[in-house]
């Protein structure tokens, strides 16, 4: 069996364990494009809190549902704060995808190369056989053209 067979399943295990690598950095994008939507909506939850606040204290409100309304904001606040730590986790999870993929990649690449030279090697062979077939034929017709000259 040619070199070049016997690698290719070897190079088709890699190209799934990349296609893996893909399906799992496409996961972690996923993750990280909803963490960013969810503290997206808190910021805004919160900013349109504060105007509402604002707006009902310049009007006089009691001062207990006014701290009711700052303490609804420091939730608020602390809740923002946690989903940046968890976007901030999903973009490393979405970093080592990454990584883990182009690294990935680059073993598909290798073994390509390697699968490419074996063939590439293959032929230049089977040309030296086929030439020197053809020489020992030549060299054969030469010499029976010789000896069939010299009867």
């Amino acid at each position: 069996m040619k070199k070049s067979a016997r690698l290719a399943p070897l190079l088709k295990l890699e190209q799934n364990r990349e296609q893996e690598k893909v399906r799992m950095l496409g996961e972690a994008r996923s993750r990280v494009s909803l963490e960013q939507q969810k503290l997206k909506q808190l910021v805004e939850y919160r900013a349109e809190y504060e105007r509402l606040v604002t707006q009902e204290g310049s009007q006089g409100i009691p001062a207990s549902r006014l701290q009711g309304y700052h303490q609804f904001l420091n939730r608020l606040t602390a809740a923002i704060n946690q989903q940046e730590q968890q976007l901030a986790q999903v973009r490393q999870q979405e970093t080592v995808a990454q990584q883990n993929w182009l690294q990935q990649r680059g073993a598909v690449k290798r073994m390509d190369t390697l699968v490419e030279r074996s063939v590439q090697q293959e032929r230049r062979d089977e040309e030296k056989r086929e030439q020197k077939m053809l020489d020992e034929q030549a060299q054969l017709a030469f010499l029976q053209r010789r000896s069939g000259g010299f009867q």
